[in-house]
């Protein structure tokens, strides 16, 4: 034995459903652009690092920068990784 709902409550009803799945939904999905928009950043980083090793070791190899030079600059790129880490 069911009572009956009013015709404007199921409708108010409806609509806040609608309303709280819409926010839900929206929720998901910025939280999901947010995770990815971290996770490429964080790997990104490691890529930029990385072609900026090789490109130390090239100007080390063709002599542009001394060997002093190429190890502080070295060093400092993975302390700089290290920090970002933790």
């Amino acid at each position: 034995m069911m009572a009956e709902v009013d015709p404007k409550d199921r409708l108010w009803i409806g609509i806040s459903l609608g309303v709280l799945f819409v926010a839900i939904l929206v929720a998901f999905i910025l939280l999901r652009n947010l995770r990815h928009r971290l996770h490429s950043s964080h790997h990104d980083s490691q890529l930029g690092s990385a072609f900026t090793l090789e490109q130390l070791r090239q100007l080390h190899r063709q002599g542009t920068i001394s060997d002093e030079e190429y190890e502080n600059l070295r060093d400092t790129m993975f302390s700089d990784i290290g920090a970002s880490d933790g």
